[in-house]
């Protein structure tokens, strides 16, 4: 007895060392490709998507970018193994070519739904197909593309450029004017859509190319509430945000004041069409909500 208890000491190690890296292989080839990126036990690649959650486009650019295939493979607790793709030929097959097939499933759209409700955005099937139908039917209209042009023309013309002009020339005094583009060129998409979708302009860029604050907030506003809804993603355990929102807590309490400031937005511009649309009859363009 006391030889086969020895020879299991002597033999187990080996059995269990082959065993492990035999697993870990076998589990590889079942896993995309991660080029470079380390997968922790238990955790797989979240401690990366935690690491780089701030400059998150940026890092899967350069990850895109470095790969052969222009994609990368990943997986985090409680999601499935996922990929991101920059190919032009996966890019076509997914949204044009098999769109079918690539559902957007219960998994995302339980996570967007307090943020996008089942919208053309959120919805699946039958559900989505219909709402399709329905906005090209809108979005073909020639002068709803006529409106679109002129609405893009007058925001360049009578705030953007005016804006860029008036740094280039506080520069030409001999200060450093430091402009920030991104948070412009969000400004300036922002009143565009608003005037196309709600007939309401917000002017967070105003005219002559003055940066009105006051008026972006809720610009901001709309931006938090996306920031936290995607932020869902990477919980590592998804149930997580679940009770956050059960308890009207921490993350999940700042999303529900900022969905309910976006509907506010959304409400006063309904009540102000409303109560326009009654003293006027006629309206030059039906709004897309």
């Amino acid at each position: 007895m006391d030889s086969y208890y020895c020879s299991m000491l002597f033999f187990l190690p080996p059995i269990l060392y082959v065993s492990y890296h035999l697993t870990r292989i076998l589990a590889d080839k079942k896993k995309p490709t991660t080029h470079g990126l380390k997968a922790h036990p238990l955790l797989g690649h979240l401690p990366a998507f935690v690491n780089n959650s701030h400059r998150f486009l940026d890092w899967t650019t350069e990850l895109i970018v470095g790969s052969p295939e222009m994609r990368m493979g990943f997986w985090i607790p409680g999601m499935r193994t996922g990929i991101i793709t920059g190919n032009p030929a996966d890019v076509e097959h997914i949204l044009r070519t098999n769109f079918a097939n690539y559902p957007k499933g219960e998994h995302a759209i339980g996570m967007l739904e307090d943020f996008l409700g089942h919208g053309l955005f959120n919805s699946d099937g039958e559900q989505w197909l219909w709402q399709r139908k329905n906005a090209s039917y809108e979005f073909s209209k020639r002068s709803l593309r006529r409106f679109v042009v002129d609405v893009v023309q007058a925001e360049v013309a009578d705030r953007f450029l005016p804006l860029l002009r008036r740094a280039a020339g506080d520069g030409r005094g001999g200060d450093i004017v430091v402009l920030d583009l991104q948070e412009v060129l969000q400004r300036f998409g922002f009143d565009t859509i608003c005037m196309v979708a709600f007939g309401h302009d917000p002017r967070c860029l105003a005219d002559g190319g003055v940066m009105e604050d006051a008026r972006s907030e809720y610009m901001h506003t709309f931006g938090e509430a996306q920031d936290l809804v995607v932020g869902r993603f990477f919980d590592p355990i998804e149930v997580s945000w679940k009770i956050k929102k059960w308890l009207n807590v921490g993350t999940e309490h700042r999303l529900r004041k900022a969905i309910a400031d976006v509907h506010a937005f959304a409400m006063d511009i309904v009540r102000t069409r409303r109560q326009s649309a009654s003293m006027s009859k006629t309206a030059r363009f039906p709004d897309l909500s």
